[in-house]
């Protein structure tokens, strides 16, 4: 939990609001979104992406 401060204070996360929950989440996206992935993380990241597109193909349109 982030006090007015901004200290971060542990809390199990039954105790928190649907709101905190939503403060956490938007923290968290906005700081993993802010800085590009190195080189070997994108690669790999399209390595697994390639391996599940011919994991499962796209179904072919019916009509």
């Amino acid at each position: 939990m982030l006090d007015n401060k901004g200290h971060v204070t542990a809390k199990p996360f039954a105790q928190c609001s649907v709101e905190e929950l939503r403060r956490a989440l938007q923290r968290k996206r906005t700081l993993a979104s802010s800085k590009p992935l190195p080189p070997e993380v994108e690669a790999r990241a399209e390595q697994y992406s390639e391996a599940v597109r011919l994991a499962f193909p796209r179904a072919r349109a019916r009509g």
